[in-house]
């Protein structure tokens, strides 16, 4: 993994957040996780992704009674913070991994074919600049778009 591309304060949260078990349920997704796998550009934020819904109140709890959280937003199954100065998401995604999750700093992150999908999905909903930038990378080092959309196809064919 290349260390480099995310922060010492943002590895010093993961760290946290993995070894006091808030972490269990999710994985590191979106563009840090991607930046994590292909050392392609630096990111801050902290994107987690759950396959069961996600109880927010408790979330929430847990994340204040751990350090210092201040809730950015709340709907149902979603809750976006800052936490020890870096913004997290923490998110219900109903949508099936494709391939098994690598670990960085005891958290579970997922691997650039199943970014892939989720780029592609984020280009057509809000179009920035940095998911066409991420997709670019994982075209050129992981997978052609072809088979980006083979991995879209069988991510969201449920």
């Amino acid at each position: 993994m290349f260390t480099s591309t995310l922060p010492p304060q943002g590895q010093g949260a993961l760290e946290l957040l993995s070894s006091a078990g808030i972490l269990q349920d999710f994985y590191l997704a979106g563009g840090t996780a991607l930046a994590l796998h292909l050392g392609h550009r630096l990111s801050e934020d902290l994107d987690f992704f759950s396959p069961s819904p996600v109880d927010t109140l408790m979330l929430k709890q847990r994340l204040d009674e751990l350090d210092d959280f201040q809730l950015l937003g709340e709907r149902w199954g979603t809750l976006h913070g800052i936490f020890r100065g870096i913004k997290v998401s923490f998110l219900y995604y109903r949508y099936p991994l494709l391939f098994p999750l690598a670990k960085f700093r005891g958290c579970p992150v997922a691997s650039p074919e199943d970014i892939a999908p989720m780029k592609i999905e984020a280009i057509a909903s809000r179009g920035s600049r940095k998911d066409f930038y991420d997709l670019y990378f994982i075209a050129r080092e992981i997978a052609d778009v072809r088979q980006c959309l083979e991995f879209y196809r069988r991510k969201f064919a449920s």
